[in-house]
């Protein structure tokens, strides 16, 4: 009987071994995947201390995370929405600022708390812009030019107002472009008014 048990205890003794070789070596294997991905797609020169050149070429941006966090020793949580393809070249800057610019590019922000760096969506912001001297639906296609990736745009032909629903630069971006476009419709429409009380 006592044999039986020893028989029975090293076998799962060696069924345990079995399975950790087998998820390190799926560990490994995946980091293999990781660096030969990268390889056709980054390109990184270090220039000075902690300062480096860094081309991407269509980088899937959590394989970015993952290279970052084992070469360079960060330590990145990044939530479940976070994907997207980088293509970009940064020039005389440190790793966490080229990880900071990536995450920018494609509406992500990180937050860094005790040598770890959270990864997450920038929250959108909702904005009503009321137009008067022009037409919604004329400005649409260059309005739509300055929304992000995930920003959105409602039009209400009724009111001549869009709701805009993006992040805050993006925001910004359409406010000066309306206030650029609806002062030059009030000249030109004061400029109508002007001809044809002269030629009346």
């Amino acid at each position: 009987m006592r044999n039986t048990i020893k028989i029975t205890w090293v076998f799962c003794l060696i069924c345990l071994a079995h399975y950790c070789i087998n998820i390190q070596a799926s560990a490994a294997g995946d980091e293999d995947l990781v660096a030969g991905k990268l390889g056709r797609s980054i390109k990184i020169e270090q220039k000075g201390e902690n300062i480096y050149n860094i081309e991407f070429r269509n980088a899937d941006i959590k394989d970015i995370m993952r290279f970052f966090a084992r070469e360079y020793g960060l330590n990145i949580i990044a939530d479940k929405d976070v994907e997207g393809t980088v293509t970009a070249s940064l020039g005389n800057i440190t790793i966490r600022q080229a990880l900071k610019q990536i995450l920018d590019s494609q509406n992500f922000m990180m937050i860094e708390t005790d040598n770890v760096i959270r990864v997450r969506a920038k929250p959108s912001t909702v904005v009503t812009f009321k137009i008067n001297n022009v037409s919604a639906a004329d400005i649409r296609d260059n309005l739509i030019s300055l929304l992000s990736s995930t920003g959105k745009m409602v039009i209400d032909p009724a009111s001549n107002s869009i709701m805009v629903t993006d992040q805050d630069d993006n925001i910004n971006m359409i406010k000066s472009f309306l206030d650029s476009v609806d002062k030059k419709g009030r000249q030109v429409l004061i400029e109508a008014r002007f001809v044809e009380t002269t030629l009346s």
